[in-house]
């Protein structure tokens, strides 16, 4: 395989795994997708050829299949898709839009007029 075929391979994983992983932590289940996972994964060193990438996907149709049902999927889900063009900061696990300030605020006298010109404050 060439290096570019390994690059396209370990981030499309990437993504796939951000997304299982971020599912299952939302609804509490990520011990459902890593124990099959790791238990597979210790039969597979010795066991697994090429056609068994059916069982693989398997467990993450069955993972999402389970998750789903606890709670329907969502936007929120996936950050970058529910808070797309929006500016975000991150608190915790999740992704909190800034608040737009309102007009009273934006039109506010600042107690500190000389660290605003210098933008410090």
């Amino acid at each position: 395989m060439s290096v570019l075929a390994i690059a396209l391979c370990v981030a499309l994983s990437l993504m796939v795994w951000t997304v299982l992983v971020r599912i299952a932590l939302r609804r509490g289940n990520l011990d459902l997708l890593l124990i099959p996972y790791v238990l597979l994964g210790l039969c597979a060193t010795k066991y697994f050829s090429m056609h068994h990438i059916g069982i693989i996907f398997g467990l993450f149709v069955a993972q999402l299949w389970i998750n789903a049902a606890d709670m329907a999927l969502k936007p929120a889900d996936i950050p970058v898709l529910s808070h797309f063009g929006q500016p975000c900061t991150y608190e915790g696990r999740t992704f909190v839009p800034n608040p737009v300030p309102s007009a009273a605020q934006m039109n506010r006298k600042s107690q500190y007029p000389l660290l605003e010109m210098q933008g410090i404050y």
